[in-house]
């Protein structure tokens, strides 16, 4: 009897022992879902790249800028000063066309942004310049005009800027009726009157805007808001001694900057 129940008690100690063992092996095998110490990669990113110059060819020593847009887009066209065009930038437009005589800038919009690009005349190139850059260009402040103001006139001046021999061209905003009218005015001589280069009062005169001195003489835009008959067609003269001469410009352009200026 005594061997009887040893025996019962031995077997029900190797099933205890043999049911604890297998219940341990199947929570150490659950499997377990994997880990990641690492996040997904990041998704490229497209690289930008900066603006570089742009050739022009073989510039001569002055001449003009035109802004000019058609149905096909717009763009500037570099131009000699008896109008044959040395080359174009598609795309490019005058920044700040309005102040005085001076460096040229143009900007670019590429959808991205707006690109500048001074002209740099020794490298016959259009460099990258910034914003900033293009600004303080565009925005100096022109220095104090010197001239008397033209006979019969009623206005203010915008600038002057001397000739090489001695004249001064001016920049003169006759006031007609609630509009200012550009009058172009030149001073021949040190101490003289400042007249009209297209009348003889600033009134009379037409329109007219100065783009500076080329090495024949003063290059002039005839044309401009609230002008009258100045008996010279609309254009870009250059006013040699003797009579003005227009310079062939292409018909869709309006925005106008004289390179190599004095």
């Amino acid at each position: 009897m005594t061997r009887r129940v040893t025996c019962l008690g031995a077997l029900l100690m190797v099933l205890f022992t043999a049911a604890c063992t297998h219940t341990s092996s199947t929570v150490d095998a659950a499997p377990t879902q994997p880990t990641s110490s690492t996040s997904p990669p990041p998704s490229p990113t497209a690289s930008v790249a900066p603006p570089t110059p742009i050739d022009l060819g073989n510039l001569p020593p002055s001449g003009i800028v035109a802004t000019w847009t058609r149905d096909d887009g717009e763009g500037a066209s570099f131009v000699s000063l008896d109008g044959r065009v040395l080359a174009t930038v598609r795309g490019a437009t005058i920044f700040g066309a309005t102040a005085r005589p001076g460096p040229v800038v143009v900007q670019i919009d590429k959808g991205n942004g707006k690109t500048f690009y001074k002209l740099d005349l020794e490298a016959d190139q259009l460099i990258p310049i910034s914003k900033s850059q293009a600004l303080e260009i565009a925005n100096r402040k022109p220095p104090q005009v010197s001239l008397p103001d033209p006979p019969g006139g009623g206005g203010q001046w915008g600038w002057s800027l001397p000739s090489d021999s001695g004249e001064v061209l001016g920049q003169w905003h006759e006031q007609v009726s609630e509009c200012q009218q550009p009058v172009v005015v030149l001073q021949e001589y040190p101490g003289g009157p400042a007249t009209p280069l297209t009348g003889d009062t600033p009134e009379a005169a037409g329109g007219s805007y100065g783009l500076g001195w080329a090495p024949d003489g003063p290059v002039v835009v005839v044309g401009g808001p609230c002008t009258g008959p100045s008996g010279l067609r609309w254009g870009v003269y250059i006013f040699s001694p003797g009579q003005p001469t227009r310079i062939p410009m292409s018909r869709w352009s309006y925005v106008y900057r004289l390179w190599g200026t004095r």
